[in-house]
């Protein structure tokens, strides 16, 4: 009887970086609200050139209780805009037409000390990069601060579905057909959010949804 009968659904060990640092060192530092656990269970798929998809639970789960706090629709954007988001719990949905190619980033879990970033460029395609995401005094080799990118993905339609949770970010992208899986270390008074572009783009939808757990 469950929704998921017939579904293939996969999750994955959410520990961080295990060759530099033990999971329980995370949950030392920030408490257990950002140490380790399971990815988001996410439903395999593929897309009309038969990659694997990874489509997360959440996106379409009724029973997540979500509140709506963003709602922007048809924007143009030049250099920045706002996202006036004060958690690290919540759901983000982007749509963006981007026809001259313009670098796209977002930014959030943002202090003035620490922030984390991802987005666009035409020649990174879509990228992760937690260079400046706090490490909470943790001594990490170089693949804490690093930068992940897909390789060029030759796109002027761009879409983003991120998961911001407590000690994580899941960003799944190109309609599900990449996924990053990113434990983070930031620190629970970086919540600014905005979005960033070096030209013209407009922002079709920008959806953010305030949840109380992922895993509600």
């Amino acid at each position: 009887n469950s929704e998921y009968y017939g579904k293939s659904i996969a999750m994955s060990w959410y520990s961080g970086l295990p060759a530099a640092a033990e999971a329980g060192l995370y949950a030392g530092v920030r408490s257990t609200w950002n140490g380790g656990g399971f990815t988001i269970p996410v439903i395999f798929g593929l897309d009309e050139n038969l990659g694997l998809t990874q489509t997360p639970i959440t996106k379409d789960n009724a029973k997540l209780e979500k509140t709506n706090i963003v709602n922007v629709v048809n924007e143009n954007v030049n250099e920045k805009l706002d996202i006036n988001v004060n958690n690290h719990t919540y759901e983000l949905i982007a749509h963006i037409d981007n026809p001259n190619k313009e670098n796209i980033s977002f930014v959030v879990n943002e202090n003035k000390y620490e922030k984390t970033t991802f987005g666009w460029t035409k020649e990174e395609g879509y990228f992760f990069d937690r260079s400046l995401t706090s490490a909470a005094s943790i001594k990490f080799d170089k693949t804490y601060h690093s930068r992940y990118k897909t390789g060029v993905v030759d796109k002027t339609s761009l879409d983003f579905y991120v998961l911001v949770d407590n000690g994580g970010i899941e960003m799944f992208v190109d309609n599900f057909r990449y996924a990053f899986y990113n434990l983070t270390l930031s620190s629970k008074d970086a919540i600014k959010a905005y979005l960033t572009t070096t030209g013209d783009i407009t922002v079709t939808s920008l959806q953010v949804n305030e949840v109380t757990s992922i895993w509600k």
